[in-house]
């Protein structure tokens, strides 16, 4: 096997010691060689060896976690015959087939397998395969929708009529099974359901609510980027001091009124933030340019301007009424909301039963189960590790995952706690890369995370490595791979 040679940026990906690392990696960067590298420089470190089984590699699909382990069985072949006296090395060659190299969900299962009796779970309990998980969902899902059709419930009935096409209910059927799709990626499914129909109540000031920021925070951008638009325009009339005598100074109040307005957002009454939208969209006028001849950086600077305005007139609408209509509208929105949750909480018991009678779990089950034997919340809502969480934890010095990008809400919970609440976690991915949003993938998720990890330094930790593309000069180069003990 060629020796290669290591970038920077990758040589600091498979030498980092000590702490948690983020790995953004692009494609073509050599993400896959350098994590195959990073195992086999901790199996052979010439300070604080590991035995690989002492690692958890997770990838997403069966076929990377076995062309992983293949690719190092290769390289630990090689440096056994490079180093035919070194025990260590042929230890690690023996201890390989038992290494903990999987999928997520292969992971989940065998941890079941083992502890099946915390969970009233039957321990010959099979894997569904997709087509029958899809045959049971459709006949949970017609039977509650059965049920609730003959009571002629008058809100149920209202709820149909709204997500249907007149003709059929599949608008109802899809979004019930969308909405269970989506709550099964969240570590705890039934409070991110009594969260979300909680945010229905009325009680809280329309601002604070979810919506509310959403609408206010969106407002505020839309002031600062005219508020932009308008010094780009006043920025051009300065270069031309007729323009800038009769355009200037107007262009500058203005601006400087939308970013008052946008500051004041954060801190008023939803009623008199309209009254802010509706004071902010009152542009002042013109002064006249009489004998101009530079017409085009005349129309430059009125379609700036223009942008701005529409911009801005557009944002009283985005509030949809005052306060008290809204309320209103939430009231009516609320009673539909909780039938539509109803159904999705009474869809999953009825499925979940199915899947019991037939000593059948599906993806989603091996997650949660997972889940429920290593974290639980209190009452004050505080994730906690188990103590078989903090057990199996010291089962693995390091957890690797490659295509991080792909895990949901549930998966980095799971990933955390066996971490050692993340002080020994290895994570490689590529937003660009994602392809497991039909799986509730969450790309937010690694990106909220490279955000906030400050760059690796040598020492810091967490810290987040940055892979950019290799050229092929650089792949072909040869120098001597990383050094193994006994070497």
């Amino acid at each position: 096997m060629s020796a290669r040679s290591w970038t920077t940026e990758q040589r600091q990906c498979i030498e980092a010691r000590g702490g948690t690392v983020l790995v953004s990696a692009a494609a073509g960067s050599g993400k896959t060689s350098v994590l195959v590298q990073r195992v086999i420089g901790l199996i052979t470190d010439p300070d604080h060896p590991l035995d690989v089984d002492r690692l958890l590699v997770v990838t997403f699909t069966k076929a990377a976690a076995a062309e992983m382990k293949q690719r190092l069985s290769a390289e630990l072949t090689e440096l056994i015959s490079r180093n035919p006296e070194d025990r260590r090395l042929q230890r690690q060659q023996l201890l390989l087939p038992r290494a903990n190299f999987s999928t997520v969900h292969g992971f989940c299962a065998n941890l079941l397998r083992e502890y099946f009796h915390l969970l009233d779970l039957s321990p010959q309990f099979k894997v569904a395969e997709e087509a029958e998980t899809a045959l049971l969902q459709e006949e949970a899902l017609q039977e509650v929708l059965e049920e609730h059709y003959r009571q002629k419930e008058p809100v149920f009935l209202e709820l149909a009529a709204l997500l249907g096409s007149g003709r059929d209910d599949k608008g109802l059927v899809q979004t019930v099974r969308r909405i269970y799709s989506f709550v099964q990626s969240h570590p705890f499914p039934g409070q991110w359901l009594a969260e979300k129909e909680a945010a229905f109540e009325t009680d809280t000031p329309l601002p604070d609510t979810p919506w509310g920021r959403i609408v206010l925070d969106s407002a505020a951008d839309t002031l600062r980027y005219a508020a932009s638009l308008l010094r780009k325009a006043r920025r051009i009339a300065a270069e031309e001091p007729k323009m800038e005598e009769a355009y200037g100074g107007v262009l500058e109040r203005d601006a400087e009124s939308l970013e008052a307005a946008a500051a004041s957002l954060a801190g008023c009454s939803w009623d008199a933030c309209a009254g802010l939208l509706d004071e902010a969209a009152s542009f002042g006028r013109l002064g006249v340019l009489r004998k101009y001849e530079d017409e085009q950086r005349k129309e430059r600077v009125k379609a700036l301007r223009d942008e701005a305005r529409k911009r801005v007139k557009e944002l009283p609408g985005t509030l949809c009424g005052t306060e008290a209509e809204c309320r209103e509208d939430m009231a009516a929105v609320k009673r539909l909301v909780s039938v539509l949750f109803t159904l999705v909480r009474q869809f999953g018991d009825r499925f979940a039963e199915k899947k019991k009678k037939r000593r059948m779990v599906d993806f989603n089950d091996l997650e949660h189960g997972a889940l429920r034997l290593l974290i639980q919340r209190d009452e004050d809502g505080a994730i906690r590790r188990t103590p078989l969480a903090r057990e199996l934890s010291e089962r693995f010095d390091e957890v690797l995952v490659d295509e991080y990008q792909d895990t949901n809400a549930a998966q980095d919970a799971l990933f955390s706690a066996l971490s050692r609440e993340e002080a020994n976690l290895f994570m490689v991915g590529d937003v660009k890369q994602s392809i497991y949003g039909f799986r509730q993938a969450m790309p937010a998720l690694f990106i909220r995370r490279r955000d906030a990890y400050p760059d690796f330094t040598g020492e810091n930790y967490p810290a987040a490595i940055t892979l950019g593309i290799i050229s092929a000069a650089a792949r072909r180069s040869p120098t001597r791979s990383i050094s193994c003990s006994g070497s």
